[in-house]
């Protein structure tokens, strides 16, 4: 398998992670961004689709960070200088795939938030959700113009 080809096969699994997200934001459009009385007065279905959001995003954007950007890197003949992720970033904002590398970093440490529940404080658990609400937008965003970028190497 060539580089580009093991780069869209990885690809196709990300995109089943970002049809789930979507379909779990779409699910939830009706109560996000949430406050406190949405969170209490959640379904059992409703739990299940945060549930879904939290998992398909850390799983999305885990997969692009972690294999994806050293594939299309590699596919598009970039040396990085080192192996650190740090230096993967900066190479990334570089050439123009990333607008900042804080940008990802960002969108990373949400994932920090996600994985901790806050029960006994209902108003950082609200916070935590909205504010993975608001990344998995940003996220979704982020992988269309990704995968244009992707697929536009196929041309090369």
């Amino acid at each position: 398998m060539t580089p580009y080809q093991l780069l869209l096969s990885t690809v196709n699994v990300a995109k089943i992670h970002e049809e789930r997200l979507r379909e779990a934001l779409s699910c939830l459009e009706n109560i996000l961004p949430i406050n406190e009385i949405k969170l209490a007065e959640l379904n059992k279905e409703g739990r299940a689709f945060l549930d879904m959001m939290a998992v398909r995003y850390a799983k999305l954007q885990d997969l692009i960070g972690s294999k994806i950007f050293a594939l299309l890197l590699e596919v598009m003949a970039e040396p990085v200088e080192s192996n650190r992720f740090l230096d993967t970033l900066a190479h990334l904002e570089k050439i123009g795939i990333l607008e900042s590398m804080n940008f990802w970093i960002d969108l990373r440490s949400v994932r920090n938030f996600i994985a901790h529940e806050y029960p006994e404080e209902p108003e950082l658990l609200v916070k935590n959700i909205n504010n993975l609400y608001e990344c998995s937008l940003k996220l979704l965003t982020f992988w269309e113009k990704l995968q244009q970028e992707i697929h536009g190497l196929q041309k090369r």
